[in-house]
């Protein structure tokens, strides 16, 4: 009989998580026996919270808000992708070895491939400059050759450190960068024809909240896309009445852990049952 499975995942404030019944999921389809646990830590505390699963016998991790930069210090090894974008969402241990990947770049690119979306060359409007956002900004120009973005966020110092890194790290991009102190107009660039939110704002801890001016006309852009994948999401809710197609992160989520779990094991597994067995949703 083969060893029980151990996952976990480790963030802050992620009660709302369906990492767990995905595995749940995966544990079905794949016949194997698995346990997956949340962490939900704070900075301080991150380094200690590694170290203890290690020390479980954990196979691999997920890592979401606030840990996907900070993590990195307690790695052995980070891949190209990961090291590239300095945001770490996945890891591995082998032999006591800790081995970070980043999953999220994969789980957007599935995202936009299964929605049909046909994108043109931008620009793109990103509101945060999280992990996630470096995530999207590598899919949407190493897949689709997107190369002009606008990123928004609260911190000015935050939005210069992100500029510089993510530059460097692609040099054919062009970012825009403005805080959220500026007006609307600012705020969107040059009609964005995508919009996409890597905030938690409108998700489960914030969900009647947006990113965005509550009244601001969204017309012409050819697809929002929500991060987050909770069903009272007031920023989606206020786009679909506008008519503008809206992709949640539901599916970047599902392709993403599949990408870790194959990280972790070797073993593939189809998305759309996992995917329809969490969400109730399929092709």
């Amino acid at each position: 009989m083969n060893k029980p499975l151990h996952f976990a995942l480790v963030g802050e404030n992620m009660y709302y998580s369906q990492m767990p019944r995905i595995f749940e999921a995966i544990s079905k389809h794949t016949g194997q026996i698995g346990q997956y646990d949340l962490h939900s830590v704070n900075r301080t505390q991150l380094g200690e919270c590694v170290n203890s699963l290690v020390s479980e016998g954990v196979s691999g991790f997920s890592v979401t808000i606030p840990h996907k930069q900070a993590v990195i210090e307690y790695l052995d090894e980070i891949s190209p992708i990961a090291k590239s974008l300095m945001a770490v969402n996945s890891v591995a241990i082998k032999n006591g070895r800790l081995f970070g990947y980043n999953t999220d770049s994969y789980g957007v690119t599935y995202t936009f491939k299964r929605a049909s979306i046909s994108l043109n060359e931008g620009p793109v409007l990103i509101f945060g400059s999280g992990g996630a956002a470096r995530a999207v900004i590598y899919a949407l120009c190493h897949d689709f050759g997107i190369k002009q973005f606008t990123v928004c966020n609260r911190s000015n110092a935050g939005l210069r450190t992100f500029k510089q890194e993510m530059s460097q790290a692609m040099v054919s991009i062009e970012i825009t960068t403005v805080i959220d102190t500026d007006d609307q107009d600012e705020k969107t660039g040059a009609s964005p024809t995508i919009v996409i939110n890597c905030t938690p704002l409108g998700g489960a801890n914030h969900p009647d909240t947006a990113p965005f001016e509550l009244e601001h006309n969204w017309s012409g852009v050819q697809c929002y896309f929500d991060l987050n994948y909770n069903e009272n999401n007031r920023a989606i809710n206020l786009m679909r009445e506008q008519s503008v197609p809206v992709v949640d992160g539901s599916v970047m989520l599902v392709a993403q852990a599949l990408k870790s779990f194959e990280l972790w094991t070797g073993d593939s597994v189809d998305f759309e049952p996992v995917y329809k067995d969490v969400f109730g949703k399929g092709e």
